[in-house]
């Protein structure tokens, strides 16, 4: 799993969404450019859901893992 919400219901993702925004001025998992934050963010986001770490991957990489290269 590369996002902290999935399986779980849409209200759910929504506050999950809205809490970790909130704390990092309008960033889901940090500034795109602060690969440290982001992870930092991620990591607290999967405890949270009672699941372990995982790196933190670009869009690019999360779009071919689950939907294959279209390129």
């Amino acid at each position: 799993m590369d996002f902290p919400t999935h399986d779980n219901t849409v209200l759910i993702e929504l506050r999950d969404v809205y809490k970790y925004t909130q704390n990092n001025n309008g960033w889901f998992f940090g500034n795109p450019d602060d690969i440290v934050t982001c992870q930092h963010l991620k990591n607290e986001a999967r405890q949270d859901k009672g699941l372990t770490p995982e790196p933190v991957i670009s869009m690019r990489d999360y779009f071919i893992k689950h939907y294959g290269s279209k390129s």
